[in-house]
């Protein structure tokens, strides 16, 4: 079946984007907790993400895993390290996040 739209590598750009927001969502109650927020955050989504790659293969009969998935996570909790710590993180938005 041909897809609606082709855009090459959007099902990566859709992992980096969702761990990206899923390690943003994680960083301030880490913090409002008094935990290593930049230590413990990522950590957390990066463990989200290794387990549901993992698991892929024995839940669905169409899906599999697939490492480039993971690296597509792991580039977006990185990113999100950087954007947190640099732009967000003591500034006064940071109430929104």
């Amino acid at each position: 079946m041909k897809p609606f739209l082709f855009i090459p590598y959007f099902d990566k750009m859709v992992h980096f984007g969702l761990f990206f927001v899923f390690a943003m969502l994680l960083y301030r109650p880490y913090k409002q907790l008094n935990f290593k927020y930049l230590l413990w955050a990522p950590l957390t989504a990066l463990f989200f993400g290794a387990l549901l790659e993992s698991i892929q293969r024995t839940v669905s009969a169409t899906r599999d895993t697939d490492i480039h998935d993971f690296i597509a996570n792991t580039a977006g909790i990185i990113v999100s390290i950087l954007v947190y710590h640099y732009l967000i993180s003591g500034k006064k938005w940071e109430r929104f996040f």
